[in-house]
């Protein structure tokens, strides 16, 4: 196994909440470039309120 060392500044970082998807799911919504965490389906909820 190969490690490798990772400087992370935590402060950063924002908590996401990502809902389980299978790999198919997953790369399907990667592909389509549709919403994958929490707050990205709410975003885009608020945008289509406003259409």
């Amino acid at each position: 196994m190969n490690l490798k060392e990772v400087d992370i500044n935590i402060e950063e970082w924002e908590m996401v909440e990502i809902p389980f998807y299978t790999e198919e799911e997953l790369t399907y919504r990667l592909k389509n470039d549709l919403p994958i965490t929490k707050s990205e389906f709410e975003e885009q909820e608020s945008k289509n309120e406003f259409l």
